[in-house]
């Protein structure tokens, strides 16, 4: 059972401090950089760039380091690093230097994000990969929906740096209880290497070519390659609208600011509902309809729809995030889990950069409403491709591996 698995346990712990303390923190930084600083667009344009550009840099290095370094160690340095940086954005004098220290930061997560997902692996059994995929799935969206609200109401009763005081300690919580897992990731390690017989006893391969071996493997894998492309084309058009939603809510009515929130928190609320019903679930083996789910997020319906259709959005997004992790674990040896989270993390990252910029354009251009109504028609027809190549392709391997099992 995954609950009784003690070192998940405090793995999963961990890993809840320091995902509430981020959504609090990005309140702070909305209110200093929008409010306290009263800075520009173009400086608010540089938020998620902060983000998206260590990933896209670093992003497959950390995932090279993270499958030759001990990954335990590895996210507890990375959590005492982005424990102290967030002490120092609690002082930054201006915005620049608050950007760049917002960078530095995003710099460790994006070593941390390999290593966790390695770690991961390490530590749970095969069968309980898609419950303890679903459990941080869950996470991330509860601090999706309350993060916001706490943080704010922390902010309006104290201050910006109150919430990147609570942050900083729960990076501190998150190392603290990271050092009581013990050696088990080590043992694990040793285990997984055991398994592969002669590769024991092969010469270390070099930096290069382990990030080699990890396109190669990625490439090889028809289901973690197609999952890659499918997961990169949806996520960049929902991307596309992703920053854009309020512009939609401003042409429909400018005063009913209210409306916003509620469609975020649905949306919210849409995920934990499907990632929880994923989780009763013991194992995916048909792909196909995850895939379709990235059909249910259309935005751009009837006004008096917006909060149903909020929801509706939030189910899917839910199956696609789990869906990709879950791919990802299942379909990737532990051993190179961390390289091809890596290499996931990089590519999600240019889309992170190119969509947002791309889709302020397309508005500007088109309109919001004809903008979002033909990416909701887009992920339609990506759900029903996903669910012919589900039957097309990983039908034929379901039965090749039917064939090899009886054989």
């Amino acid at each position: 059972m995954l609950w009784s698995n003690k070192p998940f346990q405090r793995l999963f712990i961990s890993y809840t401090f320091s995902t509430l303390g981020d959504w609090f923190d990005m309140m702070a930084m909305t209110v200093m950089i929008g409010y306290v600083w009263n800075s520009d667009p173009m400086i608010l344009a540089m938020v998620p760039l902060t983000f998206a550009v260590p990933g896209l840099l670093f992003g497959q290095i950390a995932g090279v380091l993270a499958d030759r370094w001990p990954k335990l160690r590895l996210l507890i340095v990375m959590d005492i690093l982005s424990a102290g940086l967030t002490v120092a954005l609690m002082f930054a004098p201006n915005v620049y230097v608050l950007l760049a220290l917002l960078t530095l930061r995003s710099c460790a997560g994006t070593f941390h994000y390999p290593a966790q997902q390695a770690l991961t692996r390490l530590l749970v059994a095969k069968e309980e990969l898609l419950k303890a995929t679903s459990l941080n799935g869950i996470v991330n969206q509860v601090g999706k929906v309350l993060g916001p609200v706490l943080g704010g109401t922390l902010v309006a009763v104290f201050s910006p740096q109150a919430c990147m005081l609570v942050n900083a300690v729960s990076f501190a919580l998150s190392a603290m209880i990271l050092l009581t897992v013990g050696r088990v990731e080590e043992r694990r390690s040793s285990e997984v290497q055991s398994e592969a017989g002669a590769e024991a006893s092969e010469p270390k391969l070099s930096f290069g070519q382990e990030w080699k071996a990890g396109w190669s493997m990625v490439a090889s894998n028809r289901v973690l390659l197609n999952w890659l492309v499918f997961g990169l084309v949806a996520s960049a058009a929902l991307q596309l609208g992703d920053f854009q939603i309020p512009v939609v809510f401003r042409e429909y009515d400018a005063t009913r600011t209210d409306l916003f929130g509620y469609a975020v928190s649905s949306i919210g609320v849409g995920s934990v509902i499907s990632i929880a019903l994923l989780s009763r679930r013991k194992e995916i083996k048909s792909y196909g309809w995850l895939f379709g789910a990235t059909g249910l997020l259309r935005p751009g319906m009837a006004w008096w729809m917006i909060i149903v259709v909020a929801l509706i959005g939030g189910l899917g997004n839910g199956l696609t995030m789990t869906g990709t992790n879950y791919v990802m674990q299942k379909e990737t040896p532990p051993e190179a889990i961390g390289r091809v989270s890596g290499i996931m993390n990089s590519m999600f990252s240019v889309v992170l950069i190119v969509s947002p910029l791309t889709g302020g354009v397309l508005v500007r251009t088109f309109g919001a409403s004809p903008t979002f109504q033909g990416i909701g028609m887009f992920l339609v027809v990506m759900g029903v491709v996903g669910i012919l190549v589900d039957r097309v392709w990983f039908q034929k391997k379901r039965t090749a591996s039917t064939m090899n099992a009886t054989s």
